[in-house]
């Protein structure tokens, strides 16, 4: 009888249907490296794919779909490596989308659980150039794709590229999804995204005008780690040049390392009397800094953004305007093998990155995978910070570069901190020079940097369900002051959840919203208490 029972239970869990699941948006943005495309999903997705040989595919089929179907992106700024992509309904409540890729690349498809800072599941998709690199040396044959997750723990192997072959029939390579892991890989890859939000793309290249010049209210596909808990928002500041480093000299004898220390000083000053943020600078006299010195103060007061500011300088004095850099592509490469060597360094790393490594056994791609994820980032944020920081000074001066441009900048080259150098105008052009000197201006290019770093802070805040403080120059960047912050409970929120979210204990939310249980109301505002 128990017997009979238990293959009845199995038959009807067998057939029991599967969660339905919603695909909410597409997000895509493409960089000079690479198009990353992001699914946000309500839950986590069940998926499969294949690669058509023949006319350069990737199609995904969505499992269980139901709801509103989400839009199609545009695909300009994608050239050379993303045509086009095209969305089919299927019966059973498949969704399926193909990407039609450019020649000479190649795909890569992971999937993300929620973090505390992002909510949603998520499929990344990653189309990068390659070229075709058969497996087990047969050409054409079924290619299998590595997940971020088996990079983490062995050599990654070649991602097949999709070269057309126009000459052959079109060839299907199904491909099996990638959930299925060892657990304790899971495991760590869990530990890894909850520190660093990888689902987030390196800086869009300038010339990405689709994706760059979105509207305010546009989805935002960058990403903002605020620190958990009641503590403030560090941002070191850093004046370029000083003591025996004049920088620029304009033509009226005034010197690049005196403006700059005085636009940092007003910078300053408005970041400390903001709620909920602290400034530190590099350098707050006229001394010298070496340059590598500045990122490592930065780090060494666990600093979240950094702001290098400058005064350009060309052999063209009606040259004038202003600019933001981030660092390129170029000089990543080069300090990511530096890094790499410098293994007592890795530990040292902000944000989770140097936890995670200094918690796993020695793994070169490990190190090299979770360095990389965490510069994309940086540069990724920087980037977005540095649009909303052009948007603000075009109000109070011109502008040399109406977005922000890649250099190979020392002073930027930390893989964990986001940060942008500033090139506050032309001391070469008599007309900024004179502007640059006036107190007045340098107060308002400082107003200006501020305005842009929290508009964008604040407004990533506010989409991870914060609340704001209303301040004389603009809203607060954090939910609260150091004291306490609000939390506005969300559908699947659970206690326990929060603490872990916000990094303290349940009994101290328990104390101080005076909670008789652990069950949360949606809608429901929860003060969440200061570690």
């Amino acid at each position: 009888m128990k017997i009979r029972f238990l293959l009845i239970l199995l038959a009807v869990l067998a057939a029991w249907p599967a969660a339905a699941n919603q695909i909410k948006k597409l997000r895509i943005a493409p960089t000079a490296e690479k198009v990353r495309m992001v699914f946000d999903l309500e839950n986590q997705p069940v998926y499969s794919f294949t690669i058509d040989t023949g006319t350069n595919s990737l199609i995904v089929d969505f499992q269980d779909i139901t709801g509103q179907l989400f839009p199609v992106p545009r695909t300009a700024g994608c050239e050379g490596f993303l045509n086009s992509i095209r969305r089919t309904t299927l019966p059973a409540n498949v969704v399926r989308v193909e990407f039609v890729l450019a020649d000479g690349v190649k795909p890569q498809i992971f999937s993300l659980a929620p973090q505390a800072n992002y909510r949603n599941h998520r499929l990344v998709i990653d189309i990068k150039r390659g070229t075709l690199i058969a497996k087990k040396g047969i050409a054409g044959s079924t290619s299998t794709i590595p997940s971020a997750e088996a990079a983490l723990v062995k050599e990654p192997q070649a991602v097949a590229a999709l070269p057309r072959n126009k000459g052959a029939s079109s060839s299907l390579q199904t491909v099996s999804p990638t959930a299925k892991i060892d657990k304790a890989v899971a495991g760590r890859v869990i530990k890894m995204s909850d520190l660093i939000s990888k689902e987030e793309l390196s800086a869009p290249d300038s010339s990405s005008s689709s994706v760059v010049d979105e509207p305010d209210d546009a989805p935002d596909t960058s990403k903002a780690i605020l620190p958990s808990g009641g503590g403030p928002f560090i941002v070191a500041i850093d004046a370029g040049h000083g003591g025996k480093d004049p920088g620029a000299i304009g033509p009226g004898n005034t010197y690049e390392k005196t403006v700059t220390l005085a636009i940092a000083r007003n910078l300053a000053n408005l970041i400390n009397n903001q709620p909920g943020m602290r400034a530190i600078m590099t350098r707050s006299k006229d001394n010298f800094v070496e340059l590598d010195e500045r990122s490592a103060i930065a780090r060494r007061k666990k600093a979240r953004l950094l702001i290098s500011i400058h005064a350009d300088s060309g052999p063209k004095s009606s040259v004038r305007g202003a600019s933001v850099w981030i660092l390129s592509a170029k000089r990543v490469d080069k300090e990511m093998d530096k890094l790499l060597v410098q293994q007592k360094k890795h530990t040292e790393l902000l944000g989770g990155a140097g936890k995670v490594i200094a918690e796993t056994e020695p793994n070169p791609y490990l190190a090299q995978t979770i360095l990389d994820l965490s510069w994309d980032n940086s540069r990724s944020e920087g980037y977005d910070i540095g649009r909303r920081v052009l948007r603000r000074i075009g109000n109070v001066a011109s502008l040399h570069k109406k977005r922000p441009e890649h250099a190979s900048l020392a002073v930027l080259k930390a893989p964990d901190i986001p940060s942008l150098l500033i090139e506050t105008g032309f001391i070469s052009n008599p007309q900024e020079e004179r502007l640059l000197a006036s107190a007045q201006y340098q107060s308002q290019l400082a107003k200006a940097i501020f305005r842009g770093v929290t508009d964008y802070y604040s407004r990533r805040q506010s989409k991870s369900g914060g609340t704001f403080v209303k301040s004389s120059t603009n809203k607060a960047m954090l939910s609260a002051t150091a004291d306490y912050r609000k939390h506005v409970v969300k559908t699947g929120e659970s206690l326990s959840g929060l603490a872990s979210q916000y990094g303290v204990s349940q009994s101290a939310i328990r104390n101080k919203n005076k909670l008789k249980s652990d069950n949360l109301l949606i809608g429901q505002v929860i003060i969440i208490p200061a570690i």
